[in-house]
């Protein structure tokens, strides 16, 4: 708990450190275009980056809004057809589930726009909270193909959900949309109480591993290198419907993890890999009795 607490406490000094240094350069700059009699200009300048940063916080946030309630939709197209075909009613209530975390997706996700903001300015500052690691990994791939294993010791972690949720939704739709259908996704969580690097800070370590379609071309390694800047595409698609690798890299990048894409080869054929590392720690059991 103390570990929790003194890194939380780093990194919003880091941030504090951060918005005073940026502050302190605005003064500056100021200071020059007053005396250059261009503080109206700057001003301007400034505004428009603002409505810039804004407009693609709001792009970003209404692609992931889209995407949940598509599978919304495509859920209901599904039980529609099953009802027609007279299908037990478990099978429709499956489909029924999945409309509703679909939903649920899509309005957690509106009071998300804030987080986008601060993301585009540099300004998001990580807050942990007590998640359920394996009930929010089922819910990111609601009733559709998908096998999750969650070890025993990372079921429970306390983690940002905010960056976590960015981190599924962008590898659980990527893994949908250019993956092999009839193959089911495979999420594999672990925690890493020492980090498994250098710093040895504990992490949650999150593999979302599809399988490419036959056919299909794999991913080069520079592809892979790439797949994170902004405005570079990997694949030819053009729909979109998550908030892209960029914004997931400025998310992980805010709260000190790393995130990365590797490809592999399996019995089923070769599969793309979507790695990511979060800060996380082991929540206190309460019967423990542990201090600190």
């Amino acid at each position: 708990l103390q570990y929790v607490l003194l890194r939380q406490q780093a990194l919003h000094v880091r941030a504090v450190d951060s918005r005073v240094a940026e502050a302190e350069s605005r003064a500056a700059s100021y200071k020059e275009a007053l005396a250059k009699g261009d503080l109206e200009k700057l001003l301007l300048e400034e505004e428009a980056e603002r409505e810039r940063r804004t407009a693609h916080a709001d792009r970003r946030l209404n692609h992931v809004i889209k995407g949940s309630v598509g599978a919304a939709l495509t859920s209901v197209e599904i039980a529609e057809l099953l009802l027609a075909e007279g299908r037990p009613a478990a099978d429709l209530k499956l489909q029924l589930a999945s409309v509703r975390t679909s939903l649920q997706s899509a309005i957690s996700w509106v009071s998300t726009r804030q987080f986008f903001i601060q993301l585009e300015e540099g300004s998001y500052t990580t807050v942990a909270t007590a998640v359920d690691i394996t009930a929010t990994l089922e819910a990111a791939t609601g009733a559709k193909g998908a096998t999750v294993r969650v070890a025993a010791d990372a079921k429970a972690l306390s983690i940002d959900d905010k960056v976590l949720g960015v981190v599924l939704a962008e590898a659980v739709s990527n893994a949908r949309k250019y993956g092999d259908a009839a193959v089911p996704i495979a999420l594999v969580a672990e925690w890493l109480p020492t980090g498994g690097g250098e710093r040895g800070i504990p992490v949650l370590s999150l593999t979302v591993t599809s399988t490419n379609p036959p056919g299909a071309d794999v991913l080069s390694r520079l592809q892979l290198q790439r797949a994170f800047e902004p405005g570079f595409r990997a694949h030819s698609a053009s729909d979109s419907t998550g908030v892209g690798l960029d914004t997931v890299a400025k998310a992980v990048s805010a709260v000190g993890g790393a995130v990365w894409l590797t490809t592999s080869v399996s019995e089923g054929g070769v599969c793309t890999n979507f790695h990511a590392r979060l800060p996380a720690t082991g929540r206190p059991r309460e019967a423990s009795g542990e201090q600190g």
